[in-house]
Parts: structure tokens; sequence; C-alpha cells
């Protein structure tokens, strides 16, 4: 076992090792708050133990992938332990994804098992009925509402029997795959370690002056890694309160925080712009929480401004990070006590080596703009790679170097900014979103010929998407017939907001490549909603 790294001493080098440890220490302590819902660690280890035992039973073993469907809830917790403990891939899916984003990563994943909630079964029949392989896919439904005293598993999958013993895995064993927009193509699982995990607990605990038994209210989903894969392993390995819920909701962050008692959460920009409009604007009471570590947007104007709003309205401290699931959370990330420059990133903190560098991987000098490149100065703290994908893995992780796709500068104190992205993709609601996942369903609708899409600015911070359409000829089309194709078949993140036709696209002289700066310049148009299809959820009021 790793004992030392980075001026710690280590409990344990696994995650599953970690949970051993806690319950071993603090059995009997509050660990998790849901909705109106508290559950110790022991209650936890015991749901743990008890899916443990369910996952032997049914033949899924070590090293097999687990694909999760499944809101947060105190079940898909215990889920995510027994997982750890038992070397079993955890895969947290996206609960937003459409029919054709949910066939294409199941598919990819190709899952031992799939669990999923209850009123997430429709996604998934429509998956399952145009496709024999995901037909013949193991299935078990959860109840999100069953509390964790009664069996929340169909068919009693779920029983009184526990699976005993310690967690075996080490430090390099894959822990869990999260699928992330892609820069070009479709999203990629992005495999991870144990130790990616227990590292990124230690990180988070570096950067403030945390007291006893703080309380992280997170509003993210567990798709996200920072959620599952920082606060959850910050939370075992100092004793602090894991506080969360099934979905962002602006009319409720306050009321929810306030019953947490939340001494920190994580709202990032997107999500505290949703705060100061329409019904949310209204409640004029105070938060706990005197901390937000999240995603700000960078030296965007609009961020920043947002940012400013959230901290003059709730009285919270910002902590800017600059993190992405390749390379791990918080590989350069503000400090508490440390002169703060709004809008940058803060410092590497001697985890990693950042630079940013030009075309060659050369590094730049101060102030000039390249593309941000990150190494590790410990093993396993970094992704292992791309599900599937050797020849990208290879390409991004070439050098020595993860070529992040993102561009950035450094100041003259040594603080990064985050300038903007390299890739081709968009981010949405604090989602990426691929670009060519897209125009492959746009290209899909008769009679569109072509199609480029792109992001706009958006008042909510981040962008909105639009799509530019060429239609064949003879063909008639309308944006709505267009927004309701994809809100059908994508998650309500992709869903494009802008819809333009045009005779034909700008093209350079050369390469006769589309001109999207041109494109950039058309006038917005209407905004456009799906008419019908699932609610989208993401910002509910």
């Amino acid at each position: 076992m790793i004992r030392h790294v980075m001026g710690h001493d280590l409990v344990a080098d696994t995650l599953g090792g970690v949970l051993d440890w806690a319950v071993a220490e603090h059995p009997d302590s509050v660990f998790a708050l849901f909705d109106d819902e508290q559950y110790t660690l022991g209650q936890l280890d015991d749901m743990a133990r008890r899916i443990g035992a369910a996952l032997l039973k049914s033949g899924v073993k070590s090293g097999d992938r687990l694909a999760a469907l499944m809101y947060p809830s105190p079940w898909h917790l215990a889920l995510a332990f027994a997982c750890a403990r038992h070397g079993v891939v955890w895969c947290p899916l996206n609960v937003a994804l459409g029919i054709d984003d949910l066939a294409y990563t199941l598919n990819d994943l190709q899952p031992a098992l799939v669990l999923l909630d209850d009123d997430l079964q429709t996604v998934l029949n429509e998956v399952r009925s145009g496709d024999a392989r995901m037909a013949a896919l193991p299935l078990v439904i959860c109840t999100p509402t069953a509390r964790g005293d009664a069996p929340a598993f169909s068919d009693g999958w779920v029983g009184a029997e526990r699976a005993e013993g310690k967690c075996e895995a080490a430090a390099s064993d894959s822990l869990a795959i999260i699928y992330s927009g892609g820069t070009s193509g479709r999203p990629k699982g992005i495999e991870v370690s144990q130790f990616y995990a227990v590292s990124s607990g230690l990180r988070l605990n570096e950067l403030a002056r945390f007291g006893k038994r703080e309380t992280f209210f997170t509003v993210m989903q567990f798709s996200h890694a920072w959620t599952p894969l920082t606060i959850l392993p910050w939370c075992l390995l100092y004793d602090h309160v894991f506080a969360f819920w099934r979905w962002w909701s602006a009319s409720r962050f306050v009321d929810a925080a306030i019953r947490y008692n939340a001494s920190i959460t994580d709202v990032y920009a997107g999500m505290a712009a949703t705060l100061f409009l329409g019904d949310a604007a209204k409640d004029t009471r105070s938060i706990p929480a005197t901390r937000s570590i999240a995603g700000w947007g960078g030296d965007e104007e609009i961020s920043k401004r947002i940012r400013r709003q959230f901290q003059e309205r709730f009285g919270v401290t910002t902590l800017q990070m600059y993190s992405l699931t390749e390379v791990g959370p918080l590989s350069c990330v503000e400090w508490e006590g440390e002169p703060q420059k709004f809008g940058s990133s803060g410092k590497p903190r001697g985890w990693y080596d950042v630079i940013v560098a030009d075309n060659e991987g050369m590094p730049l000098p101060v102030g000039e703009v390249g593309e941000i490149l990150v190494r590790p100065n410990f093993p396993n703290i970094l992704a292992k790679g791309y599900v599937n994908r050797a020849p990208h893995t290879l390409h991004t992780w070439r050098d020595l170097w993860v070529h992040t796709g993102d561009l950035g500068r450094y100041d003259e104190d040594g603080y990064l900014w985050f300038v903007g992205r390299q890739g081709h993709f968009i981010k949405r609601r604090g989602e990426l979103v691929s670009v060519s996942e897209v125009e492959s369903i746009l290209l899909g609708i008769p009679g569109i010929d072509e199609v480029a899409v792109y992001g706009v600015p958006s008042e909510m911070s981040e962008e909105e998407i639009k799509a530019v359409i060429v239609l064949k000829a003879g063909a008639q089309l309308t944006g709505q017939a267009v927004v309701d194709h994809c809100a059908g078949r994508l998650a309500y993140f992709k869903v494009p907001t802008y819809v333009q036709f045009v005779a034909e696209m700008p093209r350079s002289a050369t390469k006769q490549e589309i001109e999207r700066f041109k494109l950039k310049a058309l006038p917005l148009g209407e905004p456009l909603r799906p008419s019908g299809g699932r609610r989208p959820l993401g910002y509910s009021k």
C-alpha cells in the first residue's frame, strides 16, 4: 500500500480501503444528508454490503462494468461504495441522456449489468427495443423513494444477506468510468483509478482552512467526476458530511442549504445565474455556506458578473478551479488566504506540472496564450485513458503530457488564466456538448443537406447552441421541427436553442471549409424550446 504522498500520511490508497477505514473509525457518525433523511456510515455500509452480496450472486465480478442510470440517492451512494469495495467498475450515466446518446453510450460501454431508477425505464426501453444486444443486458430497477431500511430494488435483488470482508483492490485498479463531452466525435468514457479518487480528496483538503464536521452540499449529479470522486473521498477521509439531492432546483436551493446547514457548496456560474431569475430571485434568505468551490467560467465578463452577484447575495467566498476529468480536479486552484485574482484559476500546487505551450508543445512566455498541458508528479492521479479508444488516448497523453485542448496563459505571479477551448465542443448547462454529435443527429433529419453547430453567448453564462442549416432542393422544414426532433433523441442540454436556415454555407477559398466565424456574425434569431417530450429537468423552478 502507498503510505505517504505529497506530505500526507495515508489511511488507504483505494476508495474502498478509505471506506473500510472510515466505517471502522466512525460507524455512528451521520455521514450523508439527502432531502429530509440522514444516514450514518454504519447504515450506508450495511446497504453497500447488501448490494455487494447481490452483485456476487448476480455473477458480477471485479473488473466488470456496471452502468448506473440513476439519480443521486442513498441507494446509488451505497452502490458506488459496493463497487469500490469489490473492484466493480462503476459507470454513472447522465440521467438526461436521450435515446440516441444512451444507445451509443451503452454500446460503447458494454456493461455486465445495468441499474436504473424506475422513472427512467421509458428511454431505456426505447433503446432496448431497437437493439438486440441491448435487449439482452441484465437489468435491475431501483425505486428512488425507498429508504435505507427497506429493499429498494426489483425482484428482491437486494436482501438481508451481506458481503463481508475488506476491499482488496489496488491503487491502480479501475474504479469508475465517467463519460465526458468529446472534443470531436461522440462522448468518450474516461477510466479512472482507485487512487485517482483518494488523491482528489487529499487535494481538496489543502485549499482552505476547513473546520471539524463541515457539510459539503453538492448540487451536481453523480455522472460528474467532481462529486463522487473528489467530495465523497474528502468527506470519508476527514469525517465531514456529504449532503446531496436528486436534481438542481433554483427555487429550492436556499431551503436545502439551510436544511442541511451546509458550510460549503459547489454552485457553478450557470446554476448561480438561475438563482437571480423568476421566483428564485424573490427568496431573500441567507444561507449558512461560507465557500463555493466550483468552475466559475474563468475571465469572461458575464461569468465574473454572476460570480460577484452570487458572492454579494449570499456572502460566500468563491474559489475557482481548473480541472478536467482526464487530469483530475484541482490541477490549478485558488487557495483560501492567498491574494485572489478574480477570474484566474489560481496556481498549480505541486501535484502536477502545468504549462502553457505552443503547437509544438514548447512552453510559452508569461502572458502568451497557448494550450494547457498537464503531467502528474505522482502515479495514478491521472485518468487511465479513454475506453475503446487507444489511438485517441495515445494522442491526448503524448510526449508525457496530457494535451487538454484548453487555452490559457500565465501571468507574472504564476496564476493560470483560462481563456477558452481549443476543441470542437460547447460548454452548456455545466456540460460539454460535442458539436459533431449534435450535427450527426441533425443530418439524420430528412431534407437537411448541410449543418453547422456552434456556441453563442448566453445570459446564463457559458453558451447556448445554434444550428445553421442548408436544406435540400424542395425540402421544407421549420426550426421548431428541428428542435423537437433533437429533443426526442438527445439530452436536453444538447438541444439547439437557435435554428437558422441559409441558402449556402460560407466557405474558405483554399480548403472549402465552413467559415464558422462568419456564421457567428449572423443575427441570433428567436430562441426555441421543445414543444413536447421530456421536460428539461436541469433547471426546474
